[in-house]
Order: structure tokens, then sequence, then C-alpha cells
């Protein structure tokens, strides 16, 4: 599993270099500023790949693609992992501008809270307070979602049934 995350951090690094990827770089050139996304699922336990994932990733990428245009999609992959399924879109335009259109996405799609839309400059994920959004919210409980991933405040079947849930 940590073999798969660092290489997606290495693919975002390489992305990063083949692509114009920060607005300040652009910035007075005619070049227009490209974000790199990162997409993932939120798929809690060892098993990064349920029976949901596919259709639930694919619908991701697709809105993904939706909120920017599909004009301003300069490149796009996705790959099957150990990991879970994981997708990088270059897309045209200022990366806070776009995490905002993504978190829109993550926010009002119906599988949306399942979505990992992030928005990545110099390795880094731009969060949510970055731009003045919320944050994400449980799963189970409706609170901010990191206090609870972090403290493991709900256990796997009450997380399988709010996925459930929010597929139904």
């Amino acid at each position: 599993m940590l073999a798969a995350r660092d290489a997606r951090v290495e693919r975002q690094r390489e992305l990063a270099r083949e692509f114009v990827i920060d607005a300040a770089e652009s910035a007075g050139s005619a070049t227009t500023p490209a974000a790199l996304a990162s997409l993932t699922l939120v798929v809690p336990g060892p098993d990064k790949n349920p029976a949901w994932a596919v259709e639930v990733f694919d619908a991701a990428v697709r809105c993904t693609i939706d909120a920017v245009g599909a004009e301003n999609a300069r490149h796009v992959e996705t790959h099957e992992t150990i990991a879970g399924p994981q997708g990088y879109l270059v897309l045209a335009g200022p990366p806070h501008a776009v995490k905002r259109r993504l978190v829109e996405v993550e926010d009002t799609h119906p599988w949306g809270r399942l979505f990992d839309l992030d928005v990545v400059i110099d390795g880094v994920p731009v969060s949510r307070a970055e731009i003045g959004a919320p944050p994400r919210r449980c799963l189970v409980c409706d609170g901010p979602a990191a206090p609870c991933a972090r403290s493991r405040a709900h256990d796997l079947p009450t997380l399988a049934s709010a996925i459930a849930e929010v597929l139904a």
C-alpha cells in the first residue's frame, strides 16, 4: 500500500515537470496555467478495490472533466492499483479555481462523498481551507471527517453501512 502511494507521488512529480501547472509560473506569459488533479476514492478498511469502486471512480473522472470542460482536459490517465483506482488529470486553469470546482463536485454529486479530488501544487494538496470551503464531512456522523478518520471514531461495519447509503 505504501509503495502504491509512493508511486502516486512520483507520478505527480513527473506530470508537474511535464506540464505547466503553476499559475505564478505562467503569469505574464501566453501560457494558460494548469492544475494537476489527483483522483482517488474514500475507501476505509484494507480492501481498496471493493465491487463498487470502478463505477464510482469512473463517475469521479467524468465529473472532474465536466467540471472544467472537456476542452480543458490536457492529460487524463487512470490506473487500477492495490491502493484502489487512481487518476491524474492536467486541467487548464489556475489550481485554486480548479480546486473550487472539484470541491463543488465532491459536495453536490450523489456519490461525491466517496470522491477524493485533490489539486496538487509542488506535491502538496490544496486544502479546502485555502479556498474558503468547509472541511469534508464524515460519512457517519456528518462532523469534520479528518478527526474521525484520525481517531478511527467509527468501526468498519458502520462505515460500510454509511457507504452503502451513499451508493443507494
